[in-house]
């Protein structure tokens, strides 16, 4: 696929409903306390503000609504990662099996692709792990995300499907799908963060 970047604005609003820690009184432990992101609070809003704007659109797809997962295809590593949010986000959201939805993937290379990544036949070799955010729920405006949804070639959106419905299951490792987790394998990330 060529490389289409998301281009949403981040929805401050929206991101403080899933990280609140990023926001008012939290924001001061956070920044000063983080072990495991040397960013401050702003600068980790803004890693994820760059990520919604500039990360390569790619087709994600509701597996389950309870729990709430996300399968998210990646073309540069031709594989999909399983992203877990809130039980409630789901029932807010109305979210059901198969719905569509995008996500704006940024790429990092380890010594090893962490171990919920399955690199596929058409992996071109560039990268070995990714960090989804998912427009819907925290870019400013939902006209946006639908219009980019149509942009995504049906291609790619049959092969995301089919690698979800080979790999998930209830052992399947699922990250969490937070912005500033989601590059993390839930079972196994010794490597620190993206380089």
């Amino acid at each position: 696929m060529t490389y289409n970047p998301g281009g949403f604005a981040l929805s401050r609003e929206r991101v403080r409903a899933i990280h609140p820690e990023l926001f008012g009184w939290r924001r001061v432990f956070y920044s000063r306390n983080s072990l495991d992101c040397p960013e401050s609070a702003d600068g980790e809003l803004g890693v994820i503000a760059d990520g919604l704007r500039d990360g390569a659109t790619q087709p994600a797809i509701v597996v389950s609504a309870e729990p709430f997962v996300i399968a998210v295809y990646s073309d540069e590593l031709d594989a999909v990662v399983f992203l877990r949010f809130a039980i409630e986000l789901g029932r807010e959201l109305r979210v059901a099996p198969r719905r569509r939805m995008v996500a704006c993937n940024t790429y990092g290379t380890y010594p090893e692709p962490p171990c919920d990544v399955q690199l596929g036949p058409w992996w071109p070799g560039r990268f070995n792990n990714v960090r989804p955010y998912i427009a819907d729920l925290i870019a400013t405006s939902r006209t946006a995300v639908e219009a980019k949804i149509e942009t995504i070639p049906e291609a790619l959106w049959q092969r995301a499907w089919e690698l979800a419905a080979c790999w998930y299951g209830p052992t399947t490792p699922k990250r969490d799908g937070r912005p500033r987790a989601s590059w993390q394998c839930a079972y196994c990330f010794p490597y620190g963060g993206p380089t």
